[in-house]
């Protein structure tokens, strides 16, 4: 049986995405399903491969969205903040989701429920990725959510 490539995947992904405008109702494309033998310690890694990856074919396809690439943090029933900077710890704070690239519309950057948290002390994060922490409560749920978003908003 073929098993379509590392690039085959991602472009499937991003195509279908874009063209039945499934990224609006925020399909995913979790890391796992690129690579399934990833561990959980060398997700960060292998993501922003997917994430630098994703980008150039968005730039060939001429998708006018960004990729972004969400990891999903422990959370509690209290704000928990930023408790990492290096990637040890970050690893640490991994909750069991394996990280998903997303295909985003510029505005979602801009929408005021998530608190952006700049991270001038964090060690491991790309000098040439963008990114945010991301904390809130869910209305339906007593958990403070947490997220980690890498973007390459500038990725000619």
């Amino acid at each position: 049986m073929f098993k379509p490539t590392f690039n085959a995947l991602i472009k499937n992904w991003l195509n279908r995405a874009w063209f039945n405008a499934s990224y609006k109702q925020f399909d995913d494309l979790h890391i796992d399903l690129v690579e399934p033998s990833v561990n959980q310690e060398n997700w960060f890694s292998f993501g922003v491969d997917c994430l630098l990856a994703a980008n150039k074919i968005k730039l060939k396809e001429r998708i006018p969205l960004i990729v972004g690439l969400a990891f999903s943090l422990r959370s509690g029933g209290q704000p928990i903040g930023v408790n990492f900077s290096s990637l040890q710890e970050f690893n640490q704070e991994l909750n069991n989701t394996p990280p998903s690239l997303y295909l985003l519309e510029i505005r979602f950057l801009e929408r005021s429920i998530f608190q952006k948290v700049s991270l001038p002390n964090i060690e491991f994060l790309p000098e040439t990725l963008d990114y945010f922490y991301v904390e809130y409560q869910d209305d339906a749920d007593s958990d403070h959510r947490r997220s980690l978003w890498l973007f390459q908003v500038d990725c000619r």
